[in-house]
């Protein structure tokens, strides 16, 4: 993916907005963001979307700016047997992959976390889906079972819990807010805050 021109950029994952409302220049020519493409983890019968968190914001900030916004994943992750993302059970990981960073408590340890592993994307917010089966468009209802038909593939992803960390996910019977009872987290017996003076933890 690394192209002489223009050269890739790397943004900060907290800061997706800005870079689609800005202009950058390569010498004299303009460099836009004219078009989102994401993957995909399921994908339901009417075309709304499970994928990592985050994405769901993303289809929302390409519709406010007017580009273009396409999925892209294998036959594979269609589930026509999902009527749409209500259905799609998504998981939650740990809390302390939250309170904790390299290890060490960033937050106190009964701090409520509420941490899904994926975000659903209303289909309405997406503009086309590039498979290994061609490039379905709208209406997703019909075009989505005639594309995994003519592949042969009439039946794809199982349905169930979406998930790709199942040693952290959270059982969906249990409450998502949970006290940490391993050693992952740290806390330090004092923590220095911006005044300098000492903040002990929990």
């Amino acid at each position: 993916m690394i192209h002489p021109a223009p050269p890739p950029t790397l943004p900060a994952a907290t800061s997706p907005a800005q870079p689609i409302a800005s202009v950058r220049w390569d010498g004299d020519a303009p460099v836009v963001i004219d078009q989102r493409i994401v993957g995909c983890d399921r994908v339901a019968a009417n075309g709304d979307t499970a994928n990592k968190i985050v994405t769901y914001s993303l289809a929302v900030l390409a519709r406010r700016h007017g580009i273009p916004f396409y999925v892209a994943g294998p036959r594979t992750t269609f589930d026509i047997e999902t009527a749409d993302g209500t259905a799609i059970v998504v998981e939650e990981r740990g809390p302390d992959e939250v309170r904790c960073l390299g290890g060490r408590a960033s937050a106190p340890a009964l701090t409520e976390v509420w941490n899904p592993a994926f975000d659903v994307t209303p289909v309405d917010l997406i503009d086309a889906f590039v498979t290994d089966v061609g490039v379905i468009e709208p209406p997703y209802g019909t075009t989505i079972r005639a594309a995994l038909e003519r592949s042969g593939d009439g039946s794809a992803a199982t349905a169930g819990p979406v998930d790709s960390a199942p040693d952290h996910r959270s059982s969906v019977a249990e409450p998502f807010i949970t006290t940490p009872t391993t050693p992952f987290c740290v806390p330090p017996a004092t923590a220095t805050v911006a005044s300098g003076s000492q903040n002990p933890w929990p």
